[in-house]
């Protein structure tokens, strides 16, 4: 790992980069990284006591709490990029999307009905909702005829040593509801983000799929820990942020089924 660590510096130096910013907290790993790009300019964080000498800019640690892209939007500054950050920005693949859009053609019962994405997949465990709770949120979806629950999942075996999938779970789901959901296995990312871009509101843990889901523009309820709620809420997206504790997991179903009719009222999606 070092030696590839080195080649990989010893290549970043070749390209004489003009200048390297250090995104993320004071952390001398990050400032490390930053000097050995061997960037003219070197802009980063500092915290109380920290070392400046890896920066030729070092910005003092922020002493409030500030959502994770307003942090990073003011290491922009010493290159003369002021003034507040703007919207996230990810474009769907076409070819993906038309891919959904034949399966949920497909799907019987849809028609003209909102799709309200429902993401159950969470790879650290603070992040993950029980799935009972997800059953009993789909089910009164269901019953209150709010839309078509789309279920997204992380595809593979929760056995899995780099990301546990969700395959076993999803198929208990689409057991208990059959075709009253649209299931839609996101084997790549881009077939996740074309889901996500077709959906009219998103219900989603602490994951990829909920900056995705902002950077997508679409209404979010958020399962999220309280610390992490502060810095890294959607961005620039109508949200409702259930913030419990450390856990998630304690989150009833009652709240997001208030927060889905909130986001619903409030985007004049017709849930």
């Amino acid at each position: 790992m070092h030696l590839e660590n080195a080649r990989t510096f010893w290549r970043l130096r070749r390209e004489r980069y003009d200048a390297a910013i250090g995104c993320g907290s004071s952390s001398p790993r990050i400032g490390r990284f930053t000097f050995l790009t061997g960037a003219r300019e070197r802009i980063g964080f500092v915290g109380p006591g920290g070392n400046k000498l890896s920066y030729t800019h070092p910005i003092a640690e922020p002493a409030v709490v500030e959502h994770e892209v307003v942090r990073t939007h003011r290491l922009l500054e010493p290159l003369g990029i002021t003034g507040p950050p703007g919207d996230l920005v990810l474009v769907p693949d076409p070819g993906e999307q038309e891919r959904f859009d034949r399966a949920r053609a497909l799907h019987p019962g849809i028609g003209g009905r909102p799709l309200i994405a429902v993401a159950i997949s969470a790879r650290i465990e603070r992040n993950k909702w029980p799935l009972e709770k997800f059953e009993s949120l789909i089910g009164e979806i269901v019953r209150r005829d709010l839309g078509t629950p789309l279920l997204l999942w992380a595809p593979g075996l929760p056995s899995s040593p780099t990301f546990p999938g969700d395959d076993e779970a999803a198929s208990l789901l689409l057991g208990r509801f059959g075709e009253k959901v649209l299931a839609y296995r996101t084997e790549t990312l881009a077939a996740l983000i074309a889901a996500v871009s077709r959906s009219d509101l998103v219900v989603t843990p602490d994951t990829g799929t909920l900056h995705i889901a902002a950077a997508c523009r679409k209404p979010t309820a958020a399962l999220m820990t309280r610390d992490k709620s502060f810095r890294w809420h959607p961005w620039n997206t109508p949200h409702v942020v259930l913030a419990c504790g450390d856990q998630v997991g304690p989150v009833a179903v009652d709240e997001v089924l208030g927060a889905v009719g909130r986001l619903a009222a409030g985007s004049g999606c017709p849930c």
